[in-house]
C-alpha cells in the first residue's frame, strides 16, 4: 500500500509555495522593496530623456499615475526621510544616552534601597535576639536566619560593615573615658 497519494499533487509543496506567496505580498516585504528600489535609482546610470517621456505620456494616462511611487529623474522628488535609520540622528543618541543615564541612576537607586533594606533587617534581626536571649547573636545564628532572606556573600559583607561600625564607636567611646 503506498502513503503517498495517487496523482502528482504535493500538498505539502503547494501549501508552501502558497505561504511563500503570501509573504512576498505583506506590507514589510513591499516597503523593503520600494528602499531597494530607492537604493538601486540612487546609483543606476542615466535614463535617456526620451525613455522618461515615454513613461511618462503612456503611464499619464491612467488614473492611478498620482499613486505610482516615480523615480526623482521623472521629475518627482520623493524623500527619504522617512526611510533614513532614526538611531544614529542626534537628537535620538542624545535621548538615548539621557535614557541609559537615567536607567543606571534609577539601578543604582534601587540597589541602595535594597540594601539599606537588608542592613535594617539585621539590625533589626539583632536587636530582637538581644531582646530574647539578653546576648547579641553570633555570626553564625545571623547567617543561618536570614540567609533565606538576603544573599549570604550580601549578608557576610553587612555583618562585616556593621562590625566595623560597632568596633570604632567602641574605640571612640574608649577614648573619651
Amino acid at each position: 500500500m503506498n502513503p503517498e497519494p495517487d496523482n502528482d499533487y504535493n500538498d505539502n509543496t503547494s501549501i508552501h509555495d502558497e505561504d511563500s506567496v503570501h509573504s512576498l505580498e505583506s506590507d514589510d516585504n513591499m516597503s523593503q522593496v520600494s528602499i531597494i528600489y530607492d537604493r538601486l535609482m540612487e546609483t543606476s546610470p542615466v535614463i535617456p530623456d526620451d525613455i522618461i517621456h515615454l513613461f511618462t505620456t503612456s503611464l499619464g494616462q491612467s488614473k492611478d499615475f498620482d499613486k505610482i511611487s516615480k523615480p526623482e529623474i521623472c521629475d518627482e522628488l520623493i524623500s527619504t526621510e522617512n526611510y533614513r535609520n532614526q538611531w544614529f540622528s542626534e537628537d535620538t543618541a542624545e535621548k538615548r544616552e539621557q535614557r541609559e543615564i537615567r536607567e543606571k541612576m534609577e539601578i543604582q537607586l534601587k540597589n541602595k534601597r535594597i540594601r539599606q533594606m537588608h542592613i535594617d533587617d539585621v539590625k533589626h534581626f539583632k536587636e530582637a535576639f538581644r531582646g530574647l536571649n539578653s546576648r547579641d547573636p553570633l555570626r553564625e545564628e545571623i547567617i543561618d536566619n536570614l540567609k533565606d532572606k538576603i544573599e549570604i556573600t550580601v549578608l557576610e559583607n553587612i555583618i562585616d560593615e556593621l562590625q566595623l561600625i560597632s568596633d570604632r564607636l567602641n574605640v571612640d567611646a574608649s577614648d573619651n573615658i
